[in-house]
């Protein structure tokens, strides 16, 4: 009895392996949606959001950088804020972007909602998580088949029994040549 079983088990691995299945992805009639990009933060003072537009499989085009002219309603603790563009970058506020000018503190409710034309709405709400404790920050460069590789280590402490998740921003890259003289 077992050599028919494991004879019936062979059969059906051979004819489930031929199987295929085909389909198009123009078929799927995917809209776009709005993409909201922000990270509050404890202890900052200015906030910065950066709106997006997904790009269905079948799109052939990228999203664009900023999204001009959208409707933007930011709140902390239930008090709505005034929201602001910039098409150039501002200090740390990257270009085609929006920010909120208000300090941030931990346990703040944010609320967000976001409207552009042509775009369902969306919204999220998040509350701000207390700042982590960094220990160490390590820059490596390794060869691989792609050319030089960069890649940053980040150590630091946290408290295990809260659910928050962390964001790491580089703000600049910057060339340095050593010369040996």
């Amino acid at each position: 009895m077992k050599l028919l079983d494991f004879t019936l088990y062979i059969i059906t691995a051979i004819i489930l392996a031929s199987c295929t299945s085909y389909f198009d992805l123009d078929d799927f009639d995917v809209e776009e949606k709005l993409v909201i990009y922000t990270m509050p933060m404890a202890g900052s003072d200015t906030t910065f959001i950066q709106l997006s537009k997904s790009t269905p499989v079948t799109g052939s085009q990228y999203p664009p950088d900023g999204i001009p002219g959208a409707k933007i309603d930011f709140s902390v603790n239930g008090e709505l804020q005034p929201v602001c563009w910039t098409e150039n970058r501002l200090g740390k506020i990257p270009a085609k972007s929006y920010y909120v000018v208000k300090t941030l503190n931990e346990g703040d409710k944010i609320d967000i909602v976001a409207e552009a034309a042509g775009l369902p709405p969306v919204s999220s709400s998040s509350v701000v998580p207390a700042r982590f404790i960094l220990s160490k920050i390590v820059l490596d460069e390794t060869d691989s088949e792609f050319g030089k590789m960069r890649q940053f280590r980040i150590t630091f402490k946290d408290d295990p029994s809260t659910d928050d998740y962390y964001g790491i921003r580089i703000l600049h890259k910057i060339n340095i040549v050593l010369n040996n003289f």
